[in-house]
């Protein structure tokens, strides 16, 4: 992982060096969500001027009041953001591209 990277996950999640991994997923396994998410997208965005206009928050990650009757009733969603977590490795690869893109397929919808 790129150093300014890594040390921008350090300081935005509070995990140490030693707790982040490739395949952590940030909202599951790092436990950034709501606004964290886009704090962290805006200082990625800030240091390497990643294009995030394709990504669509809501598929990804769950919104600060988000509970759980807005996962019921939003059963496609909660698939999907299943199938397709957002991890450490998954943004390293956005930043080396630039620009967001759909992560990789893990589960099956």
């Amino acid at each position: 992982m790129n150093h300014v990277l890594e040390s921008i996950f350090i300081e935005q999640t509070g995990l140490k060096s030693s707790e982040l991994f490739p395949d952590s997923r940030l909202e599951q396994d790092c436990g950034i969500t709501g606004d964290d998410v886009l704090e962290l997208f805006e200082v990625i965005y800030d240091k390497f001027n990643v294009d995030f206009s394709d990504f669509d928050f809501d598929m990804y990650f769950h919104g600060e009041c988000e509970g759980f009757l807005s996962s019921l009733f939003n059963r496609d969603r909660e698939k999907h953001r299943k199938a397709f977590p957002v991890t450490i490795a998954h943004i390293c690869n956005v930043v080396d591209k630039g620009k967001w893109f759909k992560p990789p397929q893990v589960k099956q919808i």
